[in-house]
């Protein structure tokens, strides 16, 4: 009798352990991996558009120069994800400057996806206008730009919050983005459509790739 007892505790303790298992609260107790954005630095003080700005030339020298604009001086970029703790629901893009955003710049990373030849994420200033930012991208074979609100201004640091809900389908966890680079342009005038003048500043590396979701 004993024996049979013993059993059935047993038998009742492992169906509680298997509920709560599986229950929501147990579930959500799960963490994401530990986040690996990608950060790509270049030299302070080349804000010049002299050196091999827009990959003209196969290096960058980076060299300081006449006409140095610190607040297009790209420090780094960086591309990350968006979470809430538990589930992943975007993407983050950054500048960080060698000085607070200013007026008459573009700021972009560009990039590439296997749908999507055009992937640029932008933060533009122009001159006599509001900043906005926005999503460039041709995922569905048409150029596409959406308006990007998630944007926060924090001294030299530009941070904007890509959530999927305002990125094409063809954008999901594991997706990679491809040759992506930082850049600056001068924006002589609103609208924001107007002609941009060259670049400014850009990062050294194209070659970077960033897989969603990391």
């Amino acid at each position: 009798m004993t024996t049979t007892l013993n059993l059935r505790r047993t038998a009742v303790l492992a169906l509680a352990i298997v509920a709560v298992a599986g229950s929501p609260a147990f579930a959500g107790a799960k963490k994401l991996p530990t986040a690996k954005p990608l950060v790509i630095t270049d030299q302070a003080g080349d804000a010049n558009g002299i050196n091999s700005e827009s990959h003209i030339a196969p290096a960058d020298p980076s060299q300081s120069g006449p006409g140095q604009r610190t607040a297009a001086d790209i420090l780094s970029v960086t591309l990350g994800r968006l979470d809430d703790g538990k589930v992943v629901t975007g993407l983050t893009a950054s500048f960080t400057l060698s000085a607070a955003p200013d007026q008459g710049t573009i700021y972009r990373i560009q990039g590439a996806t296997a749908d999507c030849s055009t992937f640029w994420i932008s933060y533009n200033f122009p001159l006599g206008g509001a900043p906005t930012a926005s999503l460039r991208e041709n995922c569905s074979g048409t150029a596409v730009s959406t308006p990007l609100s998630g944007v926060v201004v924090k001294g030299a640091t530009i941070t904007i919050s890509l959530p999927f809900k305002d990125m094409p389908k063809n954008i999901k966890v594991g997706t990679e983005v491809t040759g992506v680079f930082g850049e600056t342009k001068g924006h002589a005038s609103t609208p924001a459509s107007s002609p941009t003048i060259p670049t400014i500043d850009d990062t050294v590396i194209a070659t970077s790739s960033y897989k969603v979701g990391d």
